[in-house]
């Protein structure tokens, strides 16, 4: 999904709830099976003052994915402020973090209904929540973040599976290359300076 699209989305979701789920989507990468799963006390809050005597707040929790295989995913301050929120405004004892309207454990199959109930709202392309996920490794990939790293946030086994999650930028390559460039050029061997064409 392109920014444009993705902002118009969070910004005209008016429900605190859906709210958090896309945006939790869009932070961590879940799969919808797991954000499913979550229970209210899963995200656990870190607050660390840095070199500067600032205050720093993070997130982390633990999820069980694929091929029950554990692994633990972040959150950032941002959509923590956003977590917080919704949890104030819940007044019943269910662990569960989201609910349906029977105050049930709020099922994949409601939160893909969910998304697609807000794009048709909205007047966007239906959006599944999959692409999300997409959104999130795209994000980070230009940003820079290592694929290595990325293919452990994502919980897969294989990195070729990582790749065909995102799309670098035109930005990010042309960063890339001319980065690299530079590398190349300052440690190019002296004797190729000074060559003159022919």
């Amino acid at each position: 999904m392109d920014e444009p699209t993705l902002d118009q989305l969070l910004a005209g979701i008016t429900s605190l709830r859906d709210r958090l789920i896309v945006t939790l989507f869009l932070a961590t990468g879940l799969r919808v099976s797991e954000l499913h799963r979550l229970d209210r006390d899963t995200i656990k809050f870190l607050v660390e003052i840095d070199e500067t005597g600032q205050e720093k707040l993070s997130g982390h929790g633990v999820v069980l994915g694929k091929r029950n295989k554990v692994r633990t995913f972040f959150v950032d301050p941002v959509t923590l402020e956003l977590y917080a929120e919704y949890l104030r405004g819940r007044a019943d004892v269910d662990p569960s973090l989201f609910l349906s309207q029977r105050n049930a454990r709020m099922s994949v199959r409601a939160m893909q209904d969910r998304l697609a109930a807000w794009c048709k709202k909205l007047g966007l392309s239906h959006v599944r929540v999959h692409q999300l996920r997409h959104s999130f490794a795209t994000r980070l990939a230009n940003a820079h973040i290592s694929s290595m790293v990325l293919k452990d946030l994502m919980g897969h086994s294989s990195l070729t599976t990582t790749c065909n999650y995102f799309k670098l930028s035109d930005t990010t390559l042309s960063q890339g290359y001319f980065s690299a460039m530079e590398f190349v050029n300052q440690t190019a061997s002296p004797s190729t300076s000074g060559v003159q064409a022919e």
